[in-house]
């Protein structure tokens, strides 16, 4: 007797309104531009699909993961454990790094492990580092962001700045 391994979803995410192989199809043939991100845009903007899931970030308590719907939505999904109960959310505050919780064009979580979550400021351009050292020198960081000297240090051809968060 052979041994077969089941594979099943762990979560699993069901809506009408998530991007479908037809919806694919219907990006290429989007008609006034050869661009295939002019094509997205133009078909995102008329329907209002699902894609892009990302920021998974899960402890003992919650799952959290982000998913965009249509080109201007940005939405969170919360799932408490404990009772099964979930929540959509349309804004995080960003009270990890921002004092306020309202710098939200920084970061995005890009996943975790068992003892913590992992924040990632993706695309160093000058004009998101000027910003986020701006902040860091006008005070609105929290004030146990680590390295803020090093941070203020960057340059423009900066790697990805990561920050890490321990469960506690």
């Amino acid at each position: 007797m052979e041994n077969y391994c089941h594979i099943v979803p762990y979560i699993e995410l069901k809506s009408k309104n998530l991007v479908t192989t037809k919806d694919i199809n219907n990006i290429s043939q989007v008609r006034g531009s050869r661009d295939v991100i002019e094509r997205f845009q133009a078909y995102f903007r008329r329907n209002s699909k699902i894609f892009n899931v990302h920021s998974y970030v899960e402890n003992n308590e919650l799952i959290l993961f982000m998913y965009r719907q249509g080109l201007s939505n940005s939405n969170a999904v919360i799932v408490h454990k404990a009772i099964g109960s979930v929540e959509l959310a349309k804004k995080f505050n960003n009270d990890l790094i921002f004092k306020n919780g309202e710098n939200n064009f920084f970061g995005g979580f890009a996943f975790s492990d068992l003892k913590g979550a992992y924040e990632i400021i993706q695309s160093i351009s000058s004009q998101i580092l000027e910003r986020f050292q701006e902040s860091i020198r006008n005070n609105e960081v929290v004030p146990e962001l680590d390295k803020l000297d090093e941070l203020l240090k960057l340059e423009d051809d900066a790697n990805p700045i990561i920050f890490y968060y321990e469960y506690k």
